[in-house]
């Protein structure tokens, strides 16, 4: 299946996730006639990054489209979505007679060499004609060929149509290549009227409605490897090795991931992960949490996102004020929203594709000077902002946890092997997506903040959240202490199975920490004052599963088991 995120708001899948990827939303004006699912149509391909406006809130739905807007729009279309790359010699050897590699518009340039290497706009003569209209009958033989360098064979659109019926009584004015194309658009739905007009000029809405409609006639099928995933679709520019879980069939082979559901669970339950190892693309080494789900059709597919805008303080760039900002790509793709300067923080936006590189250069005012600063950073696609840098940021990890304790739990175990500092920040600031670069120290950090970063200085009355940090500038992400006065104490009590086992394995959604401490007996930890919600997941040694909830009684803790009452974690 085909990942597009076809709804206009992109959620996560899991409440595993940390946090569901928005996308910036576009706002037309000029839309509000047209029905619920056109202006649905419009705006999902808007925030996709596939179409804009003719400004910044109009759409100009009536106008007939060009054929160098076509371009684009497929262009876009397939980098955006990790179908094809802009070619390397894009901007150096030419496609076309009449789009020529010095003209104003690089955006044509690079998509024209996009669409002429995989087949989707041939041209007439050598030429392409950026400035002539669309037909009917040829924006179906383009769109069908885009469905062909997806699918990597021909005559697909054809195949999918074969058996189905068509219902179009102007078949005859159509020139004869585009004839069962049109035929098929009809079959599948694509094409809603009896009557084509395949000589006609294509609209705007027109065009957005088609191009909505292909992606979600490919969302229903199948892809040609499913279950085959390289370093790219991790973001990253290799992999060394990967840990998966006992749920998934998972090897890593010549550089491949295959993932393939090795269990009889309900696809609509089955949600795994794999950690993948390897390097960023800027060399760094780096683990990431990759998200797997099935289908009814028993494959397992990588849980990818576009349209991710995330917000960074501009104090982690060492920067009191942005004045002014430029930025360059790897690929030279730009986009209004790739970069917004909100004031205190700015909003990073994946419009310019994933894995693509951005180099912004910064400019503005720090600790009374005017200073310049160089970012690089990139999205990975899998809801992520890379930065350049060694340095490591495990605030969206799900193997760690901030606690009320002030601690920071990795895989169910308090962390003691680092220490630990606490600096006052915004809990809404975004600095839970900052890595931070090789000339930060925890001295910059305490001259920022003005505070020591010791835990015991922590002032739950002037501050609502902490970013914890260790001696290395590892980042855990961002504590909320609103509702504080101060870290809770911890302590442990032990509590006795109610059904006799030997303990595999725990897993723990709440305020405990559960280790097996004895026959029958487990170790719990109670790290915040709401342990009595808790929900232990205990696999025994036979494989057999079960959920207990923890009970308070008195001034201690007994597990009662829910698993004959439809719990699952």
């Amino acid at each position: 299946m085909k990942k597009f995120l076809l709804a206009t708001t992109a959620v996560a899948t899991s409440a595993m996730l940390a946090f569901a990827p928005t996308a910036q939303a576009a706002t037309f004006q000029d839309i509000g006639s047209y029905n619920a699912n056109t202006q649905n149509e419009i705006t999902t391909l808007a925030e996709l990054g596939i179409i804009k406006g003719v400004t910044a809130t109009t759409f100009q739905p009536n106008n007939v489209i060009k054929r160098s807007h076509v371009v684009k729009m497929l262009g876009r279309f397939l980098v955006n979505q990790g179908y094809a790359t802009i070619p390397a010699d894009a901007a150096t050897k030419q496609r076309y007679t009449d789009v020529s590699l010095k003209g104003a518009d690089k955006e044509l340039i690079q998509y024209a060499a996009v669409v002429k290497d995989y087949g989707v706009f041939n041209g007439t003569n050598g030429a392409l004609n950026p400035s002539g209209e669309m037909s009917r009958q040829n924006m179906v033989l383009v769109l069908s060929r885009v469905v062909d360098a997806i699918e990597q064979q021909e005559n697909t659109l054809l195949r999918m149509a074969e058996g189905k019926t068509a219902n179009v009584t102007d078949l005859a004015k159509a020139k004869a290549e585009s004839r069962e194309l049109i035929r098929a658009f009809s079959a599948l739905g694509l094409s809603n009227t009896t009557t084509f007009n395949p000589t006609n000029t294509v609209k705007r809405v027109q065009f957005a409605s088609f191009m909505y409609r292909i992606m979600e006639l490919l969302e229903d099928e199948q892809p040609a490897t499913p279950g085959t995933y390289t370093a790219k679709d991790m973001g990253l520019a290799s992999i060394s090795r990967i840990d998966a879980t006992d749920g998934l069939g998972a090897t890593f082979t010549n550089g491949q991931i295959q993932v393939a559901q090795t269990t009889n669970e309900d696809p609509d339950l089955y949600f795994e992960l794999i950690d993948v190892f390897g390097k960023t693309l800027f060399g760094h080494e780096r683990m990431t949490p990759a998200y797997f789900f099935a289908e009814t059709d028993g494959k397992v597919y990588l849980d990818q996102y576009q349209g991710v805008e995330l917000e960074v303080p501009v104090a982690a760039f060492k920067l009191d004020k942005v004045t002014s900002f430029s930025y360059t790509t790897a690929n030279g793709t730009k986009d209004e929203y790739a970069v917004l300067n909100l004031g205190e923080t700015l909003a990073l936006n994946d419009a310019i594709g994933v894995n693509n590189i951005v180099t912004l250069t910064v400019k503005g005012t720090y600790g009374g000077s005017s200073v310049t600063r160089t970012i690089r950073y990139y999205f990975n696609g899998l809801g992520e902002i890379i930065f350049d840098t060694p340095r490591q940021n495990v605030a969206l990890n799900y193997h760690y946890e901030l606690i009320d304790t002030g601690d920071v739990i990795v895989d169910g175990a308090i962390q003691t092997a680092k220490k630990l500092y606490y600096f006052p920040v915004s809990e809404t600031a975004g600095w839970d997506q900052v890595a931070f670069s090789a000339d930060w120290t925890i001295a910059d950090l305490q001259k920022l903040t003005g505070v020591s970063g010791e835990k015991s200085a922590v002032d739950f009355a002037k501050h609502d959240a902490v970013l914890i940090v260790d001696d290395t500038l590892t980042n855990y992400g961002v504590k909320s202490i609103y509702f504080m006065d101060e870290f809770f104490t911890p302590y442990t009590v032990n509590a006795t199975l109610p059904v006799p086992m030997t303990v595999k394995s725990i897993e723990v959604m709440g305020s405990v920490i559960a280790k097996s401490s004895g026959p029958n007996t487990l170790a719990l930890t109670i790290v915040g004052d709401k342990a009595e919600e808790a929900l232990l997941l205990v696999t025994a040694t036979n494989g057999r599963e079960y959920v207990f909830g923890l009970v308070q009684q008195g001034t201690n803790f007994v597990l009662e088991d829910l698993s004959d009452l439809g719990w699952e974690m």
